[in-house]
């Protein structure tokens, strides 16, 4: 008789990406939660300065035994392309640099992406955390998570509880107004109040969930 085929067993993750200290207050509070009343082996990766690897509020997660706080560098190997980029100004300085060079920028990007898939290695399902950012890092690990299966959110970058469109000075000329994003690359879009709720209730539904409701279950 043939042996029947091993059904492989799915490896459940979670994957928190935090960059400074905005993310840290605000979604700290969140992961700690969540390590408390989940057994599921927790990533909380830090995208920016190694040095926030000691922060006093990254230390209360290192407590929990289902958590592995890590610097992003530190899931490559020393000779991997994503180890020598710092990933958090890649939008915005050798982007802009690799414009000019079209051939240049598809090759790096085609060699950073196949870099990345390596966070997502022995995964099959899971979620994914970043705070309110759509810039080409998170874009990039949002796609390689839905392909794998996994459920991708957004939680808030702070509170703003502002009753109108009204966060910078650039709003005095109404432009951020219409063009309001009504979608997100995000399965689930966590808001922190209903007032910031407002903004997106032309949305699909099932993006927006209130911070509260999450938090009380």
């Amino acid at each position: 008789m043939k042996n029947k085929k091993q059904t492989k067993q799915k490896s459940g993750k979670a994957f928190f990406f935090l960059r400074h200290n905005n993310d840290i207050d605000q979604i700290v509070p969140v992961i700690h939660k969540w390590l408390s009343i989940e057994n599921i082996p927790t990533d909380i990766i830090i995208l920016t300065k190694r040095k926030t690897l000691d922060d006093f509020r990254i230390n209360l997660l290192k407590e929990f035994n289902n958590a592995r706080v890590i610097h992003i560098k530190d899931l490559f190997g020393k000779h991997r392309l994503a180890h020598y980029v710092n990933i958090y100004s890649l939008c915005f300085k050798l982007r802009v640099f690799l414009r000019k060079y079209r051939t240049l920028r598809k090759l790096f990007n085609k060699l950073f992406k196949k870099d990345l898939k390596r966070i997502f290695e022995d995964v099959d399902k899971g979620i994914v955390v970043f705070d309110w950012i759509e810039s080409f890092f998170p874009q990039e690990i949002v796609k390689m998570a839905k392909k794998k299966g996994l459920i991708t959110v957004s939680l808030p970058h702070g509170d703003a509880p502002y009753f109108n469109y009204m966060e910078k000075i650039d709003d005095l000329n109404y432009i951020t107004w219409e063009n309001k994003k009504k979608t997100t690359i995000y399965d689930y879009l966590v808001v922190p109040n209903r007032l910031v709720y407002n903004r997106y209730k032309d949305s699909p539904e099932k993006y927006l969930v209130q911070l509260d409701t999450v938090m009380n279950g």
